[in-house]
């Protein structure tokens, strides 16, 4: 059953939870520097942990904060200890196979792998130095590879700065390729409000007969759709030109952006409340959203004239512009 953590409980844990990573690293054979920070997410101050490998590798981090929630969430008595054992052993397989691979992730032509993540800037400040990376205020675009191995299967490694620089190719370039490729491009999904709520019905009309339905709009009045990836995170599809522009035509005009911190790209017609759509986002990510995916607690706003910008709320702060991956300037 689900259990809520003391404050005893919590600060036990919280001390120890370098601890346990250490040990956990020991008994995989997993090499590498433990990096411990205080981070923001949103607001809400967080101790954040990743990991480094000699010779740029680099293993995505993760929050005290994280391990608490899943904890807390599940619904069978789950200890930190075995958890960080699971975090570890994925750890210790993606190093492996980085490790026997070496040679190709170090040439040219693993570019061709490159996808782009938006990540936090606050929250992987440490982690955002050793990785190239485009810095737009809250979040900043960094890449990662999404490399084949059998049938379907495939493994995302982070990419460092020693990896581009062994690759001889510039920041831009790589965001160019990223952006474009096929790949990632087939691996984000999109779903329209009515869809889902057609789905919904369906659901309900087979557990529970059809007592109840949920209104569906006409087709004309779509209002919104829900971006996601198949196996990697979506949300920098809309730097992609192409894409942003064709959800430009289908709502009509700008839209309005919420990356949801459960891996969801949100988008509504730019006609909402904005601090209506603001709050909902922050109560969604402290109830289920986790460090990995997110990305802002702030609503945006596309427009074709301005690119992705921080949508301006009631209060009327000043947005800071993010264009497509045409439009982003030279460093």
């Amino acid at each position: 059953m689900c259990m809520e953590w003391t404050e005893w409980l919590r600060n036990y844990h919280r001390d120890h939870m370098e601890e346990y990573l250490r040990e956990e690293m020991q008994e995989c054979g997993l090499p590498g520097e433990i990096h411990k920070e205080k981070a923001f997410m949103g607001e809400k101050e967080v101790d954040r942990y990743w990991v480094e490998i000699a010779d740029g590798i680099l293993l995505e981090g993760i929050c005290f904060e994280d391990i608490q929630k899943l904890c807390e969430s599940s619904e069978k008595d789950v200890e930190p200890e075995e958890l960080i054992k699971v975090l570890c052993e994925g750890w210790t397989e993606e190093y492996r196979f980085m490790e026997e691979n070496r040679e190709m992730l170090f040439q040219k032509e693993a570019a061709q792998y490159l996808f782009p993540v938006l990540m936090n800037t606050k929250l992987n400040e440490g982690l955002l130095k050793k990785m190239p990376h485009v810095e737009k205020g809250e979040f900043s675009v960094a890449f990662h590879l999404g490399v084949p191995t059998e049938g379907n299967n495939g493994q995302t490694l982070l990419v460092s700065n020693q990896m581009l620089e062994a690759w001889e190719i510039g920041l831009e370039e790589a965001l160019d390729m990223a952006v474009k490729n096929p790949w990632f491009l087939e691996q984000c999904k999109t779903i329209s409000d009515t869809e889902m709520l057609r789905m919904a019905n369906q659901q309900i009309a087979k557990e529970w007969c059809g007592l109840f339905q949920i209104a569906e709009p006409e087709k004309e009045e779509e209002t919104g759709y829900t971006i996601y990836g198949k196996n990697v995170s979506c949300a920098a599809i809309l730097l992609n030109f192409e894409f942003a522009q064709s959800m430009h035509e289908k709502m009509g005009g700008d839209f309005l952006v919420a990356f949801r911190s459960t891996g969801e790209v949100q988008i509504h017609k730019n006609q909402g409340d904005i601090e209506d759509m603001q709050t909902d986002l922050e109560v969604h990510t402290e109830l289920w959203g986790y460090s990995w995916d997110y990305i802002s607690d702030q609503v945006y706003q596309y427009s074709k004239e301005r690119g992705l910008e921080l949508a301006v709320a009631a209060d009327s702060r000043k947005a800071e512009i993010v264009k497509p991956a045409e439009h982003i300037p030279r460093r």
